[in-house]
């Protein structure tokens, strides 16, 4: 259903499997998978492919023009795409922005599948949130990534380029300008621990739980230097497949969070 004070651009594509709500704007080069709803005031602006059983909630702002200051629609628009995978919910006020070729970025902001971006969350341009993730009401910088199931606390703000790893929840109202490892609980850029309710809500083992814990107190240990927290990591805990999944992380990351204790 279409409602007749919805505008769409006649290069838009929309099934019929769509709901399409009262003042929606729906601009060029907008292609829709099955069964998305568009809520009255929402807004996809354009060079956006969106999947199937999407949600926009009223006031969503979907596909904006990136906010760079090098970047020139007439001359960039064409390099700049969103995607959006299949069954996110996209809530009231959220903006998302299409990406841009700097820093050698493919022009698209991506989207994966499974997603809730809650009230006032903003996306900016380059941005890659993975799947099962949630944003409440968070300012996401350029070139972020965000892996599978990291949740991301209220008002929270993630600098430019910063990789928030898979499971990590940052808490309420922190500032984040490092990367946060797979499977941490941080506030700013402080790691607590482990995101022990999480992890038990995906049904992780209790053995893989424990070792997880015992590799966060290594990083966490006043006693050991970083680069040793690593080694007696890998020598006391390598052969679970998640202690290498944060190694990997570790060796890789360019912006350290704080492990060490602050109290």
């Amino acid at each position: 259903m279409i409602h007749p004070t919805a505008i769409i651009d006649p290069s838009a594509v929309v099934p019929d499997s769509n709901s399409i709500g009262a003042h929606v704007i729906i601009g060029a080069n907008v292609v829709l998978g099955e069964n998305n709803t568009l809520h009255h005031h929402a807004q996809i602006v354009g060079n956006c492919t969106v999947g199937d059983n999407n949600q926009f909630f009223p006031f969503s702002l979907v596909a904006l023009p990136p906010q760079d200051i090098s970047y020139r629609e007439e001359n960039t628009h064409n390099d700049s795409f969103l995607t959006i995978g299949n069954n996110n919910i996209l809530r009231e006020y959220i903006t998302v922005h299409r990406g841009t070729k700097k820093y050698d970025s493919d022009g698209i902001t991506k989207i994966g599948n499974d997603n809730l971006l809650l009230t006032a969350t903003h996306i900016a341009h380059d941005v890659q949130v993975h799947n099962n993730v949630i944003v409440s009401g968070g300012v996401i910088a350029g070139h972020v990534i965000l892996e599978d199931h990291a949740i991301i606390g209220l008002c929270s703000a993630v600098h430019q380029f910063c990789h928030i790893g898979q499971y990590a929840m940052i808490s309420g109202m922190s500032f984040v300008s490092a990367d946060i490892p797979p499977f941490a609980i941080c506030n700013n850029n402080n790691i607590r621990g482990i995101n022990i309710i999480g992890l038990q809500r995906n049904n992780f083992t209790e053995k893989t739980i424990a070792a997880l814990a015992s590799a966060f107190a290594f990083l966490r240990s006043n006693k050991l230097l970083y680069t040793e927290s690593l080694k007696q990591i890998q020598k006391d805990l390598g052969s679970y497949h998640e202690i290498q999944q944060l190694l990997s992380f570790l060796t890789q990351s360019k912006r350290k969070a704080n492990f060490k204790k602050l109290d």
